[in-house]
């Protein structure tokens, strides 16, 4: 017997097999890769770290206040960087309007002297911060939550933040990395001495 045609159920079984191939490997590809947005997110820390080098440069080598007026320090770099949506973090809940900021500004480096600085390659200056925030949000000092909190900002890009540091170099780390101590080993601080 040659036989050159499927019949019916051998077809209806390829496409049963097939349909079952697909829908096991549908969710593998329908996953969004983070990857590109966190890359995103570094380089606008990247850029924001220039703007901050640049201000220093303008007003004696110290770093901006936090706020300054009405302006807080996303304001103040403003001039230095060429869009106000460096501003805003790829993986953030909402896009914030002109006067916001998805990062946050290390407050011990207010006015701080950029000379005085001993340890810039471990002293974060920046990172991402709450979505929507005020141009002049800041914190003083790692939070607590940001270990246990899943959805804190320590944690936007694939269970960790981007960090900027004092010497303008950007780092992914973990929310466990950054301390309020003296750096030891991989830690990082916020302390500016």
């Amino acid at each position: 017997m040659n036989r050159k045609a499927f019949t019916l159920w051998e077809i209806v079984g390829i496409l049963l097999v097939l349909v079952v191939v697909a829908a096991l490997l549908f969710p593998i590809f329908a996953r969004v890769n983070p990857t590109p947005k966190r890359h995103q997110c570094l380089s606008h820390l990247k850029q924001i770290g220039l703007g901050f080098m640049q201000y220093a440069q303008d007003y004696n080598e110290r770093f901006p206040p936090i706020s300054h007026g009405e302006n807080g320090w996303a304001d103040l770099l403003e001039p230095y960087l060429k869009s106000r949506q460096l501003f805003v973090c790829p993986n953030g809940e909402a896009a914030p309007d002109e006067r916001r900021s998805d990062y946050f500004m290390n407050a011990r480096l207010s006015r701080f002297a950029m000379e005085k600085l001993t340890q810039s390659a471990s002293t974060i200056l920046g990172g991402d911060g709450q979505d929507n925030g005020a141009t002049n949000s800041h914190l003083i000092e790692p939070l607590i939550s940001q270990t246990t909190d899943k959805t804190a900002p320590a944690r936007r890009h694939l269970d960790g933040a981007n960090y900027l540091f004092a010497d303008g170099h950007v780092k992914w780390m973990k929310p466990d990395g950054v301390t309020l101590e003296k750096p030891k080993g991989n830690n990082y601080t916020f302390l500016p001495r």
